[in-house]
């Protein structure tokens, strides 16, 4: 009873990085990777703690933290440019720094992975694709990464992989840790190509052990007016057109995040974070035509997580609650559409409760119970601009109430001095209720409108079984998954902006097997997937679509990655992913569209080299190079367009100025981006393609050229 007062008097959803095997991880800057340490090692060394705590996480979970040492990677500006240093996917950006983003995490064919803040879901009502971008990179301290199965406590339902952002406090985004009552300023300030500003400032301070708060602000705007081709309708073919600036591109981000930290009596560690984004873009048109709509979206999300730790049993649990609010507007039409979504308003809500419990009835074992409720609510308005009549607005709205429930066992075995050998258990099983109601007055949607449902929805389940065994320096591992995705509100039930309700869509669902290695120096594994019911939005006529079950697919894949140290502060990496993806249409086998069978992510970098010192400062310089690469592939069902992709080139490089003795940090750095200025792919085959649309945005990989940033910050 006395947390739920707490909780009310609070008001804010809950988010925690438990100290003790913390569910929630959150890795002070001295447990991350320092000079001379290479990610391949801190894998090895993180695997071999979870082979003794199955409960924390998986043996093949990446950490992608958002401060690197110095000129090894590029500084990035958002959290597309963190998720491109996942290794354990491909990672795409399409229509510059405001374009799409997708990950796919061991070549999935699904939408995407399913994002969270904190633990905290972030698609429910819809895709989290959108909701996550708005997320600014100062708020965010690392990406949780989990390809196949994520640990019991986040309770996942998606087919494709997880991702967890964890956010910022004053233990994991300042360099160094201060006496108390001591203020930190990080201050950092980057301008590039294409009109690019990004400013941000960051504070913490820690009043004492048991107190500390975090804050930050960031500004971001660029008006992305970057060269595309314009081809006439004509083959995608660079000597048929002409380049073109994208006008009405330009976009402006501005965002608030605090967190605070208590340690308590009642609860030993309890957080609270909250985030708040303003977000305005412009929607350009096709090439050589006029637009003037916009469209501004309004983030807001509250974690709250209290955790105990119970020393005389060794039992933890922890309680979360969470809360979305998500509004869109869409503003400017031009005359002519048919039907516009104009506006919608998301919510997610969440309470959740979850323990492990240690026991030795065989030798250790571990026990873990999770209940967790989801309320998720979507109201969608749409409008007919060309008809000037407000007698054909419509509206949509929709509600699913969700409980989700899982269960985890492990056991673990120290068999030998120098060999360990562990089992887990993982399952989840969701039931849910929905309502829908479609007021409209349209013609062409006659048949979904003015229609209210109440339903009670089939119940979803998954599970995973795991062993994992350690002698001495390999690791290995033999996983089995079993995942379904429950269709998003809009998918099931529709939107008066066109989208027809389809009721009987069925979830998605995954199954696949999984085995690999991990060593000191890198991991090698492979994989087999077969997916079932994958959803995607079919065009029923130039009016109105509806997303359907159309496809089944068959994955296979093989993965490796390695980084190691060549002589002192130089340092090599490579990752390399094959996965070959067919999918099953009427009784026929396709290569899977936009599906590329090869990828590498290599580069090489030099850090932290000493160079002198002036005055109080001693100086260090750090460069890197980068190369991104994926095979060919098709771009459309009947496997007739195939594009090339060309080789994507980056570096950069900076300048440290560390003063130890007054725990100062100063950072220059200067990155470039495709320095080959490649700006389009090619259609390679005789057929050709013809593409109305700007190539960049739409078919186009990568994003637009050759780009420059420089970055300066400051932490004192």
């Amino acid at each position: 009873m006395k947390f739920i007062t707490a909780a009310k008097v609070f008001l804010l959803p809950i988010s925690v990085h438990a100290q003790n095997p913390a569910p929630i991880i959150v890795l002070p800057k001295s447990d991350q990777a320092d000079s001379y340490k290479m990610q391949s090692a801190e894998k090895f060394k993180n695997s071999k703690e979870i082979i003794e705590d199955p409960s924390s996480g998986n043996i093949n979970q990446e950490i992608i933290f958002t401060d690197s040492q110095p000129g090894t990677l590029p500084s990035p500006k958002s959290i597309s440019d963190l998720t491109k240093r996942i290794t354990s996917g491909q990672v795409e950006q399409f229509g510059g720094e405001a374009g799409a983003l997708r990950v796919r995490l061991r070549g999935a064919r699904a939408f995407e992975p399913t994002y969270y803040f904190n633990g905290l879901p972030l698609a429910g009502s819809d895709s989290s694709e959108q909701i996550v971008s708005l997320i600014p990179i100062s708020a965010i301290a690392s990406l949780m990464v989990y390809p196949d199965s994520p640990p019991f406590w986040l309770s996942s339902m998606g087919i494709s992989g997880d991702i967890n952002v964890l956010s910022c406090q004053k233990e994991n985004c300042f360099a160094k840790k201060r006496t108390f009552d001591e203020n930190s300023f990080k201050v950092n300030s980057r301008a590039g190509s294409f009109h690019y500003w990004q400013n941000s400032i960051s504070h913490a301070l820690q009043l004492d052990k048991n107190f500390s708060v975090f804050s930050t602000v960031e500004a971001t705007s660029s008006k992305e007016d970057y060269p595309v081709f314009n081809n006439n309708n004509s083959v995608l073919n660079a000597n048929r057109g002409q380049y073109e600036n994208l006008q009405n591109n330009d976009f402006q981000k501005y965002s608030g995040y605090f967190h605070l930290n208590i340690n308590s009596s009642l609860f030993n560690n309890i957080n609270s974070a909250t985030l708040y984004t303003d977000y305005e873009k412009g929607i350009p048109g096709a090439v050589s035509s006029a637009s003037n709509a916009r469209i501004r979206k309004k983030l807001f999300i509250s974690t709250l997580q209290a955790e105990k730790f119970y020393p005389d049993n060794g039992i933890i649990w922890n309680n979360q609650l969470g809360l979305i609010l998500n509004k869109s507007e869409i503003s400017n039409f031009s005359e002519g559409y048919t039907t516009q979504a104009n506006s919608s308003f998301n919510t997610t809500a969440q309470i959740k409760s979850w323990m492990t419990i240690p026991t030795q009835f065989i030798f250790e074992e571990k026990t873990g119970i999770v209940i967790e409720y989801l309320n998720f609510t979507q109201n969608t308005t749409a409008s007919v601009p060309a008809a000037l009549d407000n007698s054909s607005d419509s509206e949509s709205k929709s509600l699913r109430r969700e409980i989700r429930l899982g269960l985890f066992e492990s056991i673990y075995l120290p068999l030998l001095k120098e060999y360990s050998l562990s089992l887990n258990f993982n399952s989840w099983l969701s039931g849910a209720q929905s309502e829908v109601s479609i007021d409209c007055n349209k013609g062409n949607l006659q048949n979904i409108c003015n229609t209210k449902n109440n339903n009670i929805e089939k119940n979803i389940y998954g599970y995973s079984f795991s062993i994992q065994q350690n002698y001495k320096f390999i690791i290995n591992y033999l996983r089995y998954i079993l995942a379904m995705r429950r269709p998003y509100l809009a998918e099931m039930y529709g939107s008066p902006s066109g989208i027809l309700a389809n009721s009987a869509l069925q979830e998605e669902q995954s199954r696949k097997i999984e085995f690999g290695f991990t060593f000191p120096y890198f991991e090698i594994g492979t994989f087999y997937t077969k997916d079932s019911n994958l959803i995607f939005l079919q065009e029923i006529n130039q009016f109105i679509s509806q997303y359907q079950n159309i496809e089944d697919s068959n994955r296979i894949g093989l993965y490796l990655n390695s980084d190691i140290y060549i002589y002192k502060s130089w340092k090599f990496y490579f990752s390399y992913q094959y996965v070959k993806s067919l999918m099953n249409k009427n009784n026929n086998e396709y290569y899977v569209p936009r599906s590329s069978e090869n990828s590498i992510n290599s580069g090489t970098s030099v850090d932290s080299i000493f160079i002198t010192k002036l005055n109080e400062y001693s100086t260090y310089f750090g460069s890197y190079f980068n190369l991104n690469w994926q095979s060919e592939f098709y771009l459309d069902y009947l496997n007739i367009n195939k594009v090339e992709i060309p080789p994507i080139y980056n570096t950069g490089f900076s300048v440290q100025f560390k003063n130890l003795k007054e725990q100062r940090n100063f950072l220059v750095s200067f990155d470039i981006y495709n320095i080959a200025d490649e700006t389009y792919a090619k259609v390679s085959n005789t057929t050709g393609f013809s593409q109305q649309m700007q190539t960049n945005g739409y078919i186009g990989y990568p994003p637009p050229g050759r780009r420059f940033y420089l970055t300066i910050s400051g932490e004192i």
